[in-house]
């Protein structure tokens, strides 16, 4: 019988991100709601790389001219972001940094890094934090980490690759990575599993719905990168079905689009569960159309490999006819099989299960 353990979970919980954010939500909920005797939080790590991107100096040093209207902006923005961590998320009580992260050695049992990019050296800078250097081996967990387009090189770094060897189990989000983990770290404990935000339903993300959007039918852009693609083709399903085009995003590239900019997470939420239609280039985007059941198409905005996380991601589930053809819409009509998916989806979340009971019961 295991004794009560401290978890700590190791993410970019504080990217400006809806998708970062609602995935440490989401990771957090699910042990909190399945497991038994375990007190979750969310390391409170900041990252002197990652903090950066989301930071006034940033602003400052791209673009002078325009540093006072985009820091208003990214001041909103934090707002937005730190109160739902606030009311949501249960973080640790000391703040933690790269100088002083070896402090919280002792104070977790076991540590999960994941899920996101947290494993992307583009976007932590190659932080070994990231790696669980500052645990011994039967503490270092990872759950659906996601590595980006450098699977190789994170290997090539000895550093980073002797880390990884130290991990008592390793669960990957990209089933595309697996073998190169396999034939890397060569034991047995590597697996893929689903994003957070897909362990919890339908109802679970309803809950955080404050006002449901009832402005009348609409179709959904959410991008993580602009394309004016996507929004051509918005407009035109929205000539199509005589509905408005809703854009999240600070881009305003396009006239006739309804641009809602620094909307709080609740919100997000609720366009996506109230739209009838979605375009989106990003990831967490195209999993809550799934997981809303939604007419959607996907658009690959990338050409050197990051469209891997969304290829693997509608592989999974069979939605390949769901990628947006640039000439054309008419796959945005088709049928899809959601009772197929669905319990494709509950298959993956018993083996998420199955995978997270091992990380909470090994060695305990």
């Amino acid at each position: 019988m295991c004794k009560k353990q401290k978890i700590g979970i190791l993410t970019y919980h504080t990217a400006l991100n809806y998708g970062a954010i609602l995935q440490a939500y989401a990771l957090i909920s699910y042990l909190n709601q399945n497991f038994d005797k375990i007190e979750v939080e969310v390391i409170d790590y900041r990252s002197k790389f990652l903090d950066y991107t989301y930071s006034y100096q940033k602003i400052f040093n791209v673009d002078k001219k325009l540093f006072f209207p985009k820091s208003i902006l990214l001041y909103k923005k934090k707002k937005i972001f730190n109160n739902f961590i606030l009311n949501n998320i249960k973080l640790s009580q000391n703040q933690y940094n790269i100088k002083n992260i070896n402090d919280a050695t002792e104070i977790y049992d076991k540590v999960i890094v994941g899920s996101d990019q947290v494993w992307n050296i583009n976007i932590n800078g190659g932080d070994l934090t990231y790696f669980l250097s500052f645990l011994s081996k039967r503490k270092r967990y990872s759950y659906a980490a996601s590595i980006g387009i450098d699977t190789v090189k994170i290997f090539e770094n000895l550093k980073i690759k002797n880390e990884l060897l130290n991990f008592s189990a390793i669960s990957l989000r990209e089933p595309s990575n697996l073998n190169i983990f396999d034939q890397e770290i060569r034991t047995n404990i590597c697996d893929v599993n689903i994003d957070p935000c897909l362990l919890l339903d339908r109802i679970s993300w309803e809950k955080i719905i404050k006002n449901h959007y009832h402005g009348g039918k609409y179709v959904l852009v959410y991008m993580i990168k602009y394309s004016s693609n996507l929004l051509v083709r918005a407009k035109e399903i929205a000539r199509k079905e005589k509905c408005k085009v809703i854009c999240i995003g600070n881009f305003h590239g396009i006239t006739g689009v309804k641009y809602k900019s620094n909307i709080d997470v609740s919100s997000f939420i609720s366009l996506f569960s109230n739209a009838d239609y979605i375009l989106a280039n990003s990831f967490h985007g195209t999993v809550f159309s799934i997981l809303f059941h939604k007419n959607f198409l996907v658009e690959m905005s990338h050409n050197d490999g990051r469209n891997l996380r969304l290829e693997d991601l509608l592989q999974l589930f069979g939605l390949r006819s769901r990628v947006l053809n640039r000439k054309a819409i008419d796959s945005m009509y088709n049928a899809i099989n959601w009772n197929y998916i669905d319990k494709k989806l509950d298959e993956e979340r018993i083996k998420s299960k199955q995978y997270l009971r091992h990380v909470i019961y090994d060695n305990c």
